[in-house]
């Protein structure tokens, strides 16, 4: 054995090692999925989040490929996004706490979902190694086909739409 191929197995994340392998991470379209979430299209993707609704609030960034560590400070994997949001609290609160609460919003882009288990999984372990409260996942992907069964685990999703553009003439020599 190569003193590399021992360092490379030292540095798997959890999930790689639970044999979480994403294909996705190299494609454009991931890329492309990812840069689109700004400011304006995180604003209408998450007008529907309950705790949100009738509320101001503030995008304070969005972050991209964001470890999640266990309390050991193991890294268990990357999620695609994460983006940090504060809401006027004082509708609901009484005069002992804070005006202002914060939550996170995990963003996990797939340009295809092969497997909804394989996905669910993933998130779980990501969720269970953030364990606090106010933190939301969303999966953004083209591929719809477990939009409602993600929902039913509390997985907020939303559906990328490609536009295709119609491709640049090769050059030509006439």
């Amino acid at each position: 054995m190569k003193i590399g191929d021992n360092m490379d197995k030292q540095n798997k994340t959890l999930i790689s090692r639970f044999g979480f392998n994403d294909p996705d991470l190299t494609t454009p379209l991931h890329d492309k999925i990812i840069l689109s979430i700004t400011e304006d299209k995180l604003k209408e993707i998450i007008s529907n989040i309950d705790i949100l609704k009738g509320k101001n609030y503030k995008i304070h960034g969005i972050a991209h490929e964001v470890p999640i560590k266990a309390s050991n400070d193991y890294i268990i994997g990357f999620i695609d996004a994460v983006a940090t949001i504060a809401y006027d609290n004082r509708q609901t609160c009484d005069p002992m706490c804070d005006p202002v609460k914060f939550i996170k919003i995990y963003i996990e882009v797939k340009t295809t979902i092969p497997s909804y288990g394989e996905l669910v999984r993933q998130l779980n372990m990501y969720r269970d190694g953030l364990s606090i409260d106010d933190v939301y996942t969303l999966v953004i992907s083209p591929d719809d086909r477990f939009a409602s069964a993600l929902k039913d685990q509390g997985i907020l999703f939303y559906k990328y739409e490609i536009i295709h553009q119609p491709s640049k003439p090769e050059n030509l020599d006439w």
